[in-house]
Parts: structure tokens; sequence; C-alpha cells
């Protein structure tokens, strides 16, 4: 899972780069002004096992994406907050952390997410605990997110709302 995740987030940086094909275990990669869409396949008969809607906040060089599953009817797994570190994790560990989440000037909202971490691994993983953030970030136009130790993270919204809905019609698509 970790593999993915790191891929993941190498594919959403990638943004730039207009393609089909960005690496080998991805397709149907679309670009949505500051967000992408992409199907992620499995090594050996190109499934597709999952579809993602992501968007970096290139300053941070953090990742915020929404991940369909194709084995779970495309319901969508909680948001994920990948955070790329200067060096590599000393050790594993998995714990909670509580954080501030603000969308435009809106309320600041106070979330809860698991924080994942892999010896070895230059990325840490945050699952964050919020419901139907994807309908959120669809209706906004930034969102602002902090969890004490990875400071202020800040991402635009702009195409959240195609690259979400080309996520969920891929994964529809594809769906056992």
């Amino acid at each position: 899972m970790k593999k993915l995740n790191v891929l993941l987030f190498t594919l959403s940086i990638s943004t730039i780069i207009y393609a089909v094909d960005v690496e080998d275990n991805v397709k149907d990669y679309k670009k949505s002004d500051n967000w992408v869409s992409f199907a992620i396949t499995d090594n050996h008969f190109g499934n597709t096992l999952a579809t993602r809607a992501a968007t970096e906040d290139l300053r941070t060089n953090s990742t915020l994406a929404f991940t369909y599953p194709t084995n779970n009817k495309c319901k969508i797994a909680p948001a994920e907050l990948i955070i790329k570190l200067s060096e590599p994790l000393s050790e594993s560990s998995t714990h909670e952390v509580y954080g501030n989440l603000q969308f435009d000037n809106l309320p600041v909202e106070r979330i809860e997410a698991t924080v994942q971490n892999e010896a070895g691994s230059n990325f840490t993983f945050l699952t964050i605990n919020y419901k139907n953030m994807d309908e959120k970030v669809k209706k906004s136009k930034n969102m602002s997110i902090n969890f004490k130790g990875y400071g202020v993270i800040n991402f635009s919204m702009n195409g959240a709302q195609n690259a979400i809905q080309d996520a969920k019609r891929i994964c529809n698509n594809f769906s056992y």
C-alpha cells in the first residue's frame, strides 16, 4: 500500500506533464486546472484497481488525494494527505493527530487524522476522518489544513469538481 501511495504522490506532483500513461500502473491521466485524475492498474493484467483525483501544494510538497477503489463499488476512501519529507523516517509508527481545516472563508473546523509512517520512507501519510470531504472540496475555491508539526498546507480547488467527477466516472466503468 505504501508503494502505491508513493507512486500516486509522484504522479500527482507531475501535473505539468500532459500524458495518457505517465507510468506503467497509471492510465486515463487527465489534468483539470490544478487537479489531476487517473486510474491505477495492477502490474500483471492491467486491471483497474482504483481511480484517484489529486492536487498538490508545491510550497510544502504535499498532495491531497481522493481514491475510489473498484473492488468497493467505487465508494470513496477517506481523503489522504501525503507529505514529502526532507529525509527518510527512522521508524514506523501509526497515531492519531488533530488539526484545523478551513474552506474559503468559512469557520475553521477541528478534524482528526491517522498518521502512518514507515521506516525508510520519505513520505508520511495522513488519512483524514472527514465525511463527504469530496463534496465540500467541489464547492470551494481554497482549502487550508494544519496539523501540528506539518505547518499550514494550502490547496487550490480549481479543477477539483472535474477531476473528482472524472475519477468517479472512470471507476464506475471498472467497478466489480
